[in-house]
């Protein structure tokens, strides 16, 4: 009998604690939604929002200069683009177009439309390689064939006017080649001249009746000695036998390079530091867009015609029925729906190539044995060191940039400050950058170790500067 009264008074005991508990849970939910919302209401830019609900077809929040990087990521469609209009520099070989692209993108499929001029040489096999190093240039990218992955190989038949690679999996890439590997043999082809156009039978190819060369490409009158019989002329890539057109099924990539090697290592920090000016310029621009549109909100149901906004007479014109339309609700629509959502866009994937490099440099500095981060048990020296090489990484950026390399040569001692200056912060954006982002993912490094890596690595930064300070 006592037994079991102990164990009735248990579990009542059991019951008040998980009754006042879950009292406990619903009340801090309470009070945490309660806090948001407020927070919410309170936002610099809610009245902004509001208005802009009211009066147009309101799809994302376009005006916050600390994108979220899980709420704004959202699934960019792939999209049909020329090659031309995405290279940035373009080298050819005897049989090989290689683009440079203007920035990384995710190719899901490669469509080519052929124009034959000459059926005399016909190709038969096309092979598509990819390169996903934005570092490397076009010299590099045409003598080392290490650098290429094949991404897939297209048969032709003979005459065949279209063709398309359809990708498994879609693959980043910072440059692209085309490889004409095999073609139809068509018979010995008779060599005629550029210029007089009559049969050439010297084997040196010079015409007897107007001395012209005949190996000459027809275009910049290059000859290619190595090779007489190449299908592009290596100097412009002109191809007397078809016309070609690429189109890639691609969309914009944010993910980073690759760190292998000290100097990959070197490439990403110029990366980190080229984008934080981009991000930056994108925040300014944000902040000028905001002006207007707060104009705009608080006196749209005034009549104000001095409102301008550059497009806008171009779009009344061309859809019937505008021109009756508030002036200031086509300024809202084309600075909020237009000019603030490519800026955060563009912000939003800044700070996502950001993210992806820092953690890049991060496993890379792991791997290498140049961050060894330890619990913070006594091993200050230790921990002081790694942070140390940390630092000097986020160091050489601001050493490399222009900004600094210029009053270095004047003042020593101020350029080093301020390298210093801009290490700290490139070490603290990327912190909160890391925060934004809501935490790690399995393919990276351990999220105590990442952070005690930043915390340590701005530790050294800060004991540099003050060191550099007290020498002055």
């Amino acid at each position: 009998g006592d037994g079991g009264g102990g164990t009735g008074a248990l579990d009542a005991v059991r019951a008040a604690r998980g009754a006042a508990l879950g009292t406990r849970l619903v009340d801090s939910v309470f009070a945490s939604v309660r806090a948001q919302s407020e927070a919410a209401a309170q936002h610099k830019n809610a009245f902004l929002y509001e208005a802009l609900q009211n009066y147009l077809e309101f799809d994302g929040y376009y005006l916050e200069s600390e994108p979220c990087l899980i709420c704004n990521d959202p699934e960019v469609p792939y999209k049909s683009v020329k090659l031309d209009a995405l290279k940035v520099e373009q080298k050819y070989t005897e049989s090989r177009h290689i683009v440079r692209l203007q920035q990384a993108v995710e190719v899901r499929a490669v469509s080519m439309a052929l124009q034959q001029s000459n059926s005399k040489r016909q190709v038969r096999t096309m092979i598509v390689h990819y390169c996903n190093n934005a570092a490397v240039d076009s010299t590099e990218l045409k003598s080392n064939e290490s650098l290429w992955r094949r991404a897939g190989v297209v048969e032709l038949e003979p005459d065949q006017v279209s063709a398309k690679l359809e990708l498994p999996i879609a693959v980043a890439a910072t440059a692209i080649t085309i490889e004409y590997a095999a073609f139809y043999d068509t018979g010995v082809e008779r060599m005629m001249c550029p210029r007089c156009n009559r049969p050439v039978t010297n084997k040196h190819g010079t015409c007897d009746s107007c001395r012209e060369n005949a190996y000459q490409c027809r275009q910049c009158r290059n000859i290619n000695y190595e090779h007489l019989d190449a299908y592009l002329c290596n100097e412009c890539g002109f191809c007397r036998y078809a016309k070609y057109a690429f189109t890639l099924s691609c969309r914009p990539s944010t993910q980073a390079d690759p760190i292998t090697d000290e100097a990959s290592r070197l490439r990403a920090l110029e990366t980190i530091d080229a984008e934080s000016q981009r991000a930056h310029q994108h925040y300014t621009r944000l902040a000028e867009q905001r002006r207007p549109l707060l104009r705009i909100a608080t006196t749209l149901n005034e009549r104000d015609d001095s409102v301008k906004v550059v497009g806008g007479d171009k779009i009344i014109s061309q859809v019937p029925g505008l021109s009756s339309v508030n002036r200031k609700l086509i300024a809202l629509a084309v600075v909020y729906g237009k000019e603030c959502k490519a800026t955060f866009e563009a912000l939003s994937r800044s700070m996502q190539l950001l993210l992806a490099t820092r953690r890049e440099l991060l496993r890379y500095l792991h791997a290498s044995g140049a961050l060894a981060v330890l619990p913070a048990d006594g091993h200050d020296e230790a921990v002081a060191r790694d942070g140390d090489a940390l630092g000097r990484s986020f160091s050489s950026l601001s050493l490399s940039s222009s900004a600094i390399s210029a009053p270095s040569q004047q003042n020593g001692a101020a350029a080093a400050a301020a390298a210093a200056a801009v290490a700290d912060a490139a070490v603290a954006s990327s912190h909160d950058i890391n925060a934004c982002s809501g935490g790690g993912r399995g393919d990276e490094l351990d999220g105590d170790d990442d952070e005690a890596a930043v915390a340590a690595a701005y530790a050294a930064g800060q004991r540099a500067r003050a060191a550099r300070t007290a020498a002055l």
